[in-house]
């Protein structure tokens, strides 16, 4: 939330008012990919049908846009405080540098 904020991205904001972040951790694996994974709760008074990670995006030191990937979360409908996982990789060649900063709204 803090970064959509600092972006100034009113969307991002806004998507993720409902559904709170438990925990995020990117990491890379053998071959140098970035790997995003985490858990996310419906926090809002409904059931949210369709959440999915439309896009994690990468920014570098002066949070230009260097990488975009897509993902989605399991299950993708959660009901009222139910959680969801999320797993996203990056492909290191496919960045334009090394990445500073990153965001993952969650949509639904």
């Amino acid at each position: 939330m803090q970064f959509c904020n600092q972006i100034g991205d009113r969307f991002c904001f806004f998507v993720n008012r409902n559904i709170k972040i438990l925990f995020n951790q990117t990491t890379k694996d053998s071959f140098g990919n970035w790997l995003l994974n985490g858990e996310a709760q419906n926090i809002g008074p409904f059931t949210i049908n369709n959440v999915r990670v439309v896009l994690w995006h990468l920014y570098d030191a002066l949070r230009n846009v260097i990488g975009l990937t897509q993902g989605l979360s399991t299950p993708s409908k959660l009901g009222i405080e139910q959680t969801t996982l999320f797993n996203l990789q990056e492909i290191t060649t496919d960045l334009i540098c090394i990445p500073k900063f990153y965001r993952f709204p969650l949509t639904f």
